[in-house]
């Protein structure tokens, strides 16, 4: 009855169904904290403390010439988690031996884990850095997969669900590039309103509702997700809407799946995608032979793409929710033919999605060279390590 003085969750490790293409879903017992030195300049005496994201949290050190990332410590939401990285973070703190003199945050304010790197930052008097979100996923790849610090270019989709973006609108889906060693926004899928904010990723149906107005299609095929008074009243505010605009390719998935498979609400975080990812996956595996080779066109309109999931209502929606990621790969494709870079990097909770990272490995492994995680996690947990490496890379 020994007491639990570092709790850890158990790791979960998922493969892709076609390429077994390994994805980390939580790194946590037997795989953190572990420390990653690859061939990073580090030096000796640089004492680097860096707090990561919101949800999927963990927080990443450089000290004594090494980089250490936590475990998973879960949504810092809740106070209990927030307790519990406060006591792993003074733990690996003492058994490090380590007094940092620079502190790492992610850009958004309403953050748990911004909230006490300022904290931290003044009662130590060091310096606070702050890297936003989608950046430092992008720099948590490519410091993965050793791209920093060197003359090519690289081009990087990280696609999630929230991260507070530079204009202060709520990014999610985004093209990053790495061109002589910094990092610029590239590209987004086409802005949609942010209805009733974080109350969209519970709602599914709201997703698909703000999609579909802000994207000038018909809204009528959705009426029956709500009642008289909903539909009247959303109506109405997005009609008059001035507020936050959103990127979110997380949002994207939970709106196709309330639009195929009339997803309302959903009970647990990306449940209305996998959902939406099964039904995909199950058309994959009976239409595509094994060693087939799947051609995808590439499309250059984004708002082409959600009108196809309108207008398809005829097909199975097995077949729907395939063709629905089919084209995000041809999306991408596009993309990527446009810029004529030959190195392509993903991060992102989106790409856990096990279906979507083989039909890009089918399109683009021939062509193009893939950089996935490796012994991170897609998503957020990724944030912590990808937050020292810009600041470790001077990406800006």
């Amino acid at each position: 009855n020994r007491e639990i003085v570092v709790p850890q969750d158990d790791s979960l490790i998922a493969f892709s169904p076609r390429h077994h293409r390994k994805i980390i879903l939580r790194r946590s017992r037997g795989l953190a904290p572990t420390f990653f030195n690859h061939h990073h300049r580090l030096q000796l005496n640089e004492n680097t403390l860096s707090m990561g994201g919101l949800l999927k949290s963990t927080f990443g050190l450089i000290t004594q010439g090494n980089i250490y990332i936590s475990q998973f410590l879960g949504d810092t939401d809740s106070y209990n988690t927030q307790i519990n990285y406060q006591d792993v973070l003074k733990h690996l703190l003492e058994v490090t031996d380590s007094e940092p003199d620079k502190i790492i945050c992610d850009a958004h304010p309403g953050f748990f884990s911004t909230q006490e790197g300022v904290r931290l930052a003044e009662e130590w008097n060091v310096e606070l850095v702050k890297v936003q979100h989608h950046k430092a996923h992008f720099a948590a790849v490519l410091g993965e997969n050793d791209l920093l610090g060197k003359e090519e270019s690289v081009m990087g989709f990280i696609w999630d669900g929230v991260g507070l973006g530079d204009d202060r609108n709520v990014w999610g889906g985004e093209t990053f590039i790495l061109n002589d060693k910094t990092v610029s926004r590239h590209s987004h899928i086409p802005i949609f309103k942010y209805l009733l904010g974080d109350k969209m990723s519970k709602e599914p149906r709201l997703s698909a509702l703000a999609l579909l107005h802000s994207y000038n299609l018909p809204t009528d095929i959705i009426v029956d997700r709500f009642n008289k008074n909903e539909i009247k009243i959303y109506n109405m505010l997005l009609k008059n809407y001035n507020g936050v605009m959103t990127t979110s390719m997380g949002r994207v998935f939970d709106a196709v799946a309330s639009l195929i498979l009339g997803c309302k609400t959903q009970t647990y975080e990306g449940e209305a995608a996998m959902m939406l990812e099964a039904k995909a996956t199950n058309f994959y595996l009976k239409h595509h032979k094994e060693k087939e080779q799947m051609s995808i066109q590439p499309i250059i309109g984004f708002n082409d793409i959600i009108s196809g999931v309108v207008s398809n209502q005829g097909d199975s929606v097995e077949k729907r929710a395939f063709q629905f990621h089919k084209d995000l790969v041809g999306y991408m494709v596009g993309q990527v033919k446009s810029q004529g870079i030959n190195k392509i990097a993903f991060s992102g909770g989106v790409f856990q999605n096990q279906l979507l990272v083989d039909l890009i490995i089918d399109n683009l492994n021939s062509d193009y060279e893939l950089y996935w995680h490796q012994q991170l996690s897609p998503n957020d947990e990724n944030i912590s390590f990808g937050q020292l490496m810009y600041d470790l890379y001077d990406l800006d």
